[in-house]
């Protein structure tokens, strides 16, 4: 019996089984995924295992969702006709959200909703846009959001829906954030003598006039 000639094939197995391992783990550390009871590749719930730290370590969620509806108006006179010029439940100037909590993610989604009758005339004031400040934290953004499918004018190509980045608001140690809308500005071309056409420059709405929308924040709190 050749006990050396052995030892040696048993010591050239193990070199290439630990070989192996390591390859499996990948270069670098990369995080590889946990494979199932019967080491298929169906990754087990939790979603992987760094191997410099055997440490579980979740993967981003994005299950914090908020969804809100406002009613805005710009500004507010009286009714000559002794009606109501701002009806229950409207903001006036701005609208705000409750404060929203986060870890690192915040983005907003915006979108425009229908025209209505202004208060104390009844005329609906048509646009196929509207513009919103949009506040978060210490910044602001100008959004644009299409009502329809305008092809000329100021709103031509605009979308009907608008998300925009806050990421950098939600900074270590911040608090929970608000969204703050304000300063709404549509197509209409009141200016120009007329309430039922639209393409003209963009304008405040009209006093009184309502204005309504959605937001859609998504963030990454669990």
């Amino acid at each position: 019996m050749n006990t050396n000639k052995n030892f040696s094939k048993i010591s050239a197995v193990t070199s290439f089984s630990i070989l192996a391992s390591i390859l499996a783990i990948g270069c670098g550390g990369a995080p590889q995924p946990i494979l199932s009871a019967n080491n298929t590749q169906t990754p087990v719930t939790v979603s992987y295992v760094d191997p410099m730290t055997t440490t579980s370590v979740p993967t981003a969620n994005l299950n914090g969702a908020y969804n809100y509806s406002f009613d805005l108006q710009n500004s507010v006179r009286s009714c000559n006709n002794g009606g109501t010029p701002t009806p229950s439940g409207i903001s006036v100037g701005s609208y705000s959200t409750s404060g929203i909590s986060t870890d690192n993610v915040f983005k907003v989604e915006v979108t425009s909703g229908s025209p209505t009758a202004i208060p104390c005339t009844g005329y609906v004031a048509n646009y196929s846009c509207l513009q919103f400040k949009v506040t978060v934290g210490s910044r602001s953004e100008d959004v644009k959001v299409s009502y329809g499918s305008p092809q000329s004018g100021p709103c031509a190509g605009v979308p009907s829906t608008k998300t925009l980045n806050f990421n950098d608001q939600a900074s270590v140690g911040h608090g929970p954030l608000a969204v703050v809308i304000s300063q709404p500005k549509s197509d209409n071309c009141r200016a120009y003598g007329s309430v039922l056409y639209t393409g003209c420059p963009m304008a405040p709405i009209y006093d009184n006039q309502i204005v309504s929308g959605t937001l859609g924040v998504i963030t990454n709190h669990q």
